[in-house]
């Protein structure tokens, strides 16, 4: 029996036929070349800082008159803030010059002196004036302090002497030395619940309001000093009078029967703490 050969093509029949892929290049603009006409800057934007009235560079025309520099003199007049701004002024300037300087320079003009440069430095001579005036003021500042630590106890007891001699129709002028000198010697301040309780505030309160009940207890006998923080601060919110000042003695003389005294130390700290607290909540009720 003969045996045919041949080829078989089912197994070509049953295969999958291969999908022809196909790719098309996606459409592209023509590159747009950079111009400035190109490019949107915001008007806020920062960098603006160092352009003077956004222009890329003045002329020299420009900066004909650019005024001269302040004098110590002038700057002695000015306080901290406006030396503060104005130092910052000059430093912006001074920014903006030495860029058109730069540039000035890079494209090596042939028009003589670099007039960018010399404004420049005039400018920085107003800056240094202004470090001198602020370093005069902390020097006198500084000088201050120590003499005032030296004689800390003399100025105190001419005060007292003065406010204590004060005849009745300078009450209001002397209240308001008063609120210089609590604050001054011990930073407390006229409204209550503006301090923080710390030592030399306890210790202000006792001096300020022993001060206020010397000069209007008028022959009280039975109270004739603060034994305590809450005897302070009675005498302390008190009317600046005789009226305002026998009013609290009288409630003190009241809390006297209440109980003993807040002794000295963290107990006053913790006392005085609730009372400014329970001052910020009345305010904000």
């Amino acid at each position: 029996m003969l045996i045919r050969r041949g080829f078989h093509t089912s197994a070509l029949r049953e295969a999958r036929k291969r999908v022809k892929a196909t790719f098309e290049a996606p459409k592209l603009r023509a590159p747009i070349p950079p111009t400035a006409k190109n490019i949107a800057v915001k008007d806020d934007h920062p960098l603006w800082q160092f352009f003077k009235d956004k222009k890329y560079m003045r002329s020299l025309a420009d900066l004909e008159n650019p005024g001269r520099p302040w004098t110590v003199q002038e700057l002695r007049r000015k306080s901290f803030d406006d030396l503060h701004t104005l130092w910052y002024v000059c430093l912006r300037e001074r920014n903006v010059l030495l860029r058109e300087s730069q540039i000035y320079n890079t494209w090596g003009q042939d028009m003589g002196q670099d007039r960018f440069k010399e404004v420049s430095e005039s400018i920085g001579t107003t800056m240094w004036r202004i470090r001198h005036v602020l370093s005069e003021r902390f020097h006198s500042w500084r000088n201050g302090i120590e003499e005032f630590e030296n004689n800390y106890g003399d100025l105190m007891k001419e005060f007292e002497e003065r406010y204590l001699s004060a005849d009745a129709s300078r009450d209001a002028e002397m209240e308001g030395q008063l609120e210089r000198f609590q604050y001054m010697f011990f930073g407390l301040k006229p409204n209550f619940e503006d301090n923080l309780p710390s030592e030399p505030i306890v210790r202000g309160l006792k001096v300020v309001a022993q001060l206020r009940l010397d000069r209007f207890k008028e022959g009280e006998q039975e109270v004739t000093d603060v034994k305590d923080i809450n005897e302070a601060f009675m005498l302390f919110t008190a009317d600046h009078s005789p009226e305002g000042i026998q009013e609290a003695i009288q409630t003190i003389k009241q809390y006297r029967t209440t109980g003993d005294p807040v002794p000295e130390g963290e107990a006053e700290y913790e006392v005085l703490a609730k009372i400014i607290q329970s001052a910020h909540e009345e305010l904000a009720n």
